[in-house]
Parts: structure tokens; sequence; C-alpha cells
């Protein structure tokens, strides 16, 4: 599988687009091409001295309603926290920012709230990125069932 990123572009009120290809430059910082339309050329500065757009790599997971998965993306997970003898459930919702992790070589689950009961990204939905919606931009809750 071939890795695949994208760039969340930081001027103005800010864009995520596809990245085309990634370029290392003489001073070591990195720019991409990222637009749209592959046939245009939109430099974008994604480290260094004048950094204006933050990459983020494709996990190659797909969440529960078949959405690719970046790092940076808040995934949602509807899970259920207790029940009752007569049949009652409490759902509660729970938020986890995908990160890279260093030492496991791999993606992980940073946890926002609450506790999360599965490793498994698939099983969460992927509600937004900390560059557009930020943690406070995704709303918590708890639900009754009965």
């Amino acid at each position: 599988m071939l890795p695949k990123f994208r760039v969340w572009y930081n001027v103005h009120e800010g864009k995520m687009y596809p990245v085309q290809s990634i370029r290392t430059n003489k001073d070591g910082s990195m720019t991409v091409n990222a637009t749209d339309n592959p046939d245009d050329w939109n430099p974008i500065q994604v480290s260094g001295k004048w950094q204006v757009g933050y990459l983020m790599q494709s996990t190659g997971l797909k969440d529960k309603h078949d959405k690719e998965i970046y790092e940076g993306d808040i995934l949602l997970f509807h899970q259920l926290v207790s029940f009752s003898r007569k049949g009652g459930k409490k759902y509660e919702d729970a938020r986890a920012e995908v990160v890279w992790c260093d030492g496991g070589a791999g993606f992980t689950m940073k946890v926002i709230d609450h506790h999360i009961h599965t490793l498994d990204m698939t099983q969460g939905e992927v509600v937004g990125n900390i560059y557009e919606n930020g943690c406070s931009g995704i709303r918590k809750n708890s639900v009754e069932a009965t």
C-alpha cells in the first residue's frame, strides 16, 4: 500500500487538501503540492521557518461508515457503559484523537474524554479533525436507552 497524505493549509479560513507530491528542500524543510486539481501546482510549506500547513498521513483504515481515517482525526465511539436488570441500558459518547506513536511505530488513539472500551479505530466514527474542529467543537453527551 502506498502512503496517502492530506494537508491542512492554515491560511485565511483554512482548508484541507489531498497531497499530490512531497519535496524535501535544501534547508531540510518540506513542501507539498496539495490541490483538488492534480494539474495545478499549489506548493505548501509543511515544516521549517515558513510553515503554513500541517501534514497528516492516512492510517490505511476506514471508520464504521467507510470514511478514511487520518492522523489528527477525531473519532466518536457510542459505547455501552451500564445496564439494569429491567433491560435499561446507558450509552456514553467518547472521543479520541488519532495520533502517531513513535514507540510503537504506528497509529494509536489519545483519549479526549471518558474511557474508550476498544482499541479498534474502525468501530468509531470520524466526526472531525483537530485543525478544522479542535476538541471543543465536538459535542459530547450521555444517552439513556430503554
